[in-house]
């Protein structure tokens, strides 16, 4: 498994090795995920009914190594179906299974779904798994509702998306318009879909704020993306008359007359990823 991926994921196998309890403390799926950007592993798990404080269980979904046809578990997070806290458990583990160092989770509920996600840490961001399994216990863990056969944990990949400009911006006058050139690179090894370029700046017009770009390929850059943007034009002050009244501007002195370049024109460009 490619330490640099972004994610990992998996789903839960769709015959359980056992399974027991009222149909509101079983999982008729689940799907677990390691984040390695954001150094986070979540859950998200189907009930066949919707849990309530009369029939609540506990979610288990361990991570870990592949070791011939068993998966040595590494990691642990845990969950009750229902309950008043908003809070799960995480663990590390050591190669005996004893817990070595703990993390943060958080759960909620919504209907028959529930969701488990753990607090960002390094540790999940190194970690090299490449397999889970979950099971369902009652409160006191002293009982399996189901228990899932072990699965792999699929490498996927998302777009890292940047923008550059091919030359440095130039200054503009106020209210005459400036070209601004850009590109936008993929550096991820997948494509980029529905992606579009977002013009912004506080004061500032452009002949266009949004540019769509359609598919940027995995590892591809779109050249030439061209903006025209437009820094605002400033009425100088009014000199004050003889009378101690303000005089009235001589022609050309209004909005149109070019004040002096500004240092640059100040434009922020944003990627927003549609469809994904």
């Amino acid at each position: 498994m490619h330490k640099a991926r972004p994610a990992a994921t998996a789903r839960s196998a769709r015959r359980p090795e056992a399974q027991g309890g009222a149909a509101s403390q079983q999982i008729s799926a689940a799907r677990v995920r390691q984040d390695l950007v954001a150094q986070r592993v979540s859950v998200v798990a189907s009930y066949r009914a919707t849990p309530s404080t009369g029939s609540n269980s506990v979610l288990y979904v361990w991570f870990g190594r592949w070791s011939g046809n068993t998966c040595h578990a590494k990691a642990v997070v845990a969950a009750s179906a229902v309950g008043a806290s908003t809070d799960g458990v995480g663990y590390f583990l050591d190669d005996s299974g004893a817990t070595s160092s703990s993390f943060g989770v958080s759960r909620s509920l919504q209907g028959q779904e529930l969701t488990i996600q753990s607090s960002a840490h390094a540790g999940i961001r190194a970690a090299d798994w490449d397999c889970a399994f979950a099971k369902v216990r009652n409160l006191q863990g002293t009982e399996d509702y189901q228990g899932f056969f072990a699965v792999d944990l699929t490498t996927t990949y998302v777009p890292q998306l940047a923008i550059s400009t091919i030359s440095p911006i130039q200054g503009s006058y106020r209210g005459r318009w400036t070209t601004v050139k850009l590109d936008a690179a993929n550096r991820g090894r997948v494509d980029a879909r529905g992606t579009t370029v977002t013009a912004s700046g506080a004061g500032l017009k452009f002949n266009r704020k949004k540019i769509s770009l359609g598919t940027v390929g995995d590892r591809r850059t779109k050249y030439g993306i061209t903006f025209k943007v437009k820094p605002p034009a400033r009425r100088p002050a009014r000199p004050p008359s003889r009378s101690g009244q303000p005089a009235r501007l001589p022609p050309g002195q209004g909005h149109d007359r070019p004040q002096a370049p500004t240092d640059s024109v100040a434009i922020a460009v944003r990627t927003l990823l549609l469809g994904q």
